[in-house]
């Protein structure tokens, strides 16, 4: 699924609606849907990490926190080297 960005087979999919399924040896969740242009998007574990990093990053400069609180993220060798740019060149 996510090597060819695709949805596994046999699965009706709609606009909007959200789907999960494991990987080939079943050790990540991946995230899919059909976005509003009717494009297949996946978030995998990299986007996951992204989004919830920015998350964090956001409630804590609401909360006036960011000068006092350091957000850590760990990847792996395997992962997603735009995620690793966007976390640190981008998100601040």
């Amino acid at each position: 699924m996510k090597l060819y960005q695709k949805a596994p087979e046999g699965i009706p999919l709609a606009n909007f609606p959200k789907y999960c399924s494991i990987d080939g040896d079943a050790d990540r969740l991946i995230y899919f849907f059909i976005d509003q242009q009717g494009r297949f998007r996946i978030l995998d574990g990299d986007r996951f990490s992204v989004l919830f990093a920015s998350f964090l990053s956001m409630k804590l400069k609401e909360a006036n926190l960011s000068d006092h609180v350091t957000i850590g993220v760990v990847q792996t060798a395997y992962a997603n080297g735009r995620s690793t740019d966007y976390l640190v060149n981008k998100m601040v």
